[in-house]
């Protein structure tokens, strides 16, 4: 090989500018480069400009935008060397930013036009987004399940009176008594109902105290006679039955007459009656639907009636009272005559004095004014305790 050249296996070459043999056989350059100098460098060809180990056209490059280096933010595009927001797939330029402006909330339709709370968008326009169980009625999200105006359906209204539940309206009174209330399915437990005994117009209804736990349920409360302490109080015999109402004043006494007036109203058939006091400690707790028995204390007989197997014993009673019937009352100048009550009582508080007792040894006896507050006692111990009548 003459001139310079090198012989690499069968061909002369020039060592110092042959890229697959620069500066010794075999040595080849990678492709890009060029062999100047016997040595491999990189060369940038057709406008193109080199920036570190490549060659990037800086006109277009994102990241050589106008010079090595100089990369455009996400989202941008390098165009005559500049770095500019390009929005592609639909999407339209806001601002700093390609938003979709069929859904998206604070571009909605155009850019800048927001959605308000608890909206999203929806097809370039702003509407009522609801979510879980609720449903979309109106401008509003509601529970179709409680919501009495849209009850199982918008617009579907409940009427007076009634609540949604469960979708369907339903009448929650108020009902003719603590018994009807929870009947229909409208009891949350013990305390105050609203009732309407005469089931005419619900504007004279009255708050009464409903049991609605002991022995099924139902109960109206008609004498709540209560001492904090030993000290004996007066209260008044009332023959209007929606006196009921002023049960937690403690000194509720509703009269035989009041009695009869409420059995007309609400048809009640039984009487429970429930006392207790802290010294001896005796409970009375019994109920009767004895016809004689409510006929006699809703004053629509004089006549005493039979006290033996004419009422059932309730849980917690453990008086003297419930266990010897046949000694009860006084009739025809005789006591132990196996009957309720006391000749000579027949009052409109006939259901507070003497309903039922056994002489000089236990009593049912609240004494308005007077010193004989007894449960099962015959006046002794502390007159501390309550004295409870109900209906159903």
């Amino acid at each position: 090989c003459a001139g310079g050249t090198t012989k690499c296996g069968s061909a002369c070459v020039v060592v110092e500018l042959d890229p697959a043999n620069c500066g010794q056989c075999n040595n080849a350059c990678a492709a890009g480069q060029v062999c100047s100098g016997g040595m491999c460098a990189l060369q940038c060809a057709g406008g193109t400009t080199k920036c570190g180990s490549a060659c990037a056209n800086v006109q277009n490059d994102p990241a050589h935008c106008g010079g090595c280096g100089n990369a455009c933010p996400g989202g941008q595009v390098c165009a005559a060397g500049v770095c500019s927001l390009q929005c592609n797939g639909g999407t339209t330029k806001c601002g700093s930013k390609c938003v979709d402006t069929a859904i998206d909330p604070a571009n909605c339709g155009s850019c800048g036009k927001g959605c308000g709370k608890g909206e999203i968008c929806s097809a370039g326009a702003c509407e009522l987004f609801c979510g879980g169980n609720l449903t979309k009625c109106g401008n509003a999200c509601v529970d179709t399940q409680t919501d009495p105006a849209n009850c199982g359906g918008c617009g579907q209204a409940c009427g007076k009176g009634q609540a949604c539940q469960a979708g369907k309206c339903v009448y929650t009174g108020p009902f003719k008594s603590c018994l009807e209330t929870l009947e229909k399915g409208q009891s949350k437990g013990d305390g105050p109902y609203s009732i309407d005994p005469n089931g005419g117009d619900p504007g004279d209804a009255f708050q009464a105290y409903c049991d609605m736990t002991t022995d099924g349920g139902g109960w109206t409360l008609v004498t709540n006679l209560v001492l904090a302490d030993d000290n004996p109080a007066s209260y008044s015999v009332q023959s209007d039955y929606s006196q009921i109402k002023t049960w937690a004043a403690n000194r509720l006494a509703i009269g035989a007459d009041g009695l009869q007036a409420l059995r007309v109203a609400i048809g009640w058939t039984t009487l429970r009656f429930n006392c207790f006091k802290d010294s001896p400690g005796k409970t009375i707790h019994l109920k009767t639907s004895a016809p004689p028995v409510i006929d006699y204390f809703t004053a629509q007989t004089n006549n005493k009636p039979t006290a033996a197997g004419s009422f059932a014993i309730l849980q917690g009673d453990n008086s003297y009272l419930a266990q010897n019937p046949t000694k009860w009352g006084y009739k025809g100048g005789q006591y132990y005559t196996n009957t309720w009550s006391h000749d000579g009582m027949e009052n409109n508080n006939r259901l507070q004095d003497h309903a039922f007792f056994v002489c000089a040894t236990a009593h049912w006896l609240v004494s308005s004014g007077g010193g004989r507050w007894e449960c099962d006692d015959y006046n002794v111990g502390s007159r501390k305790g309550f004295w409870k009548v109900y209906v159903k």
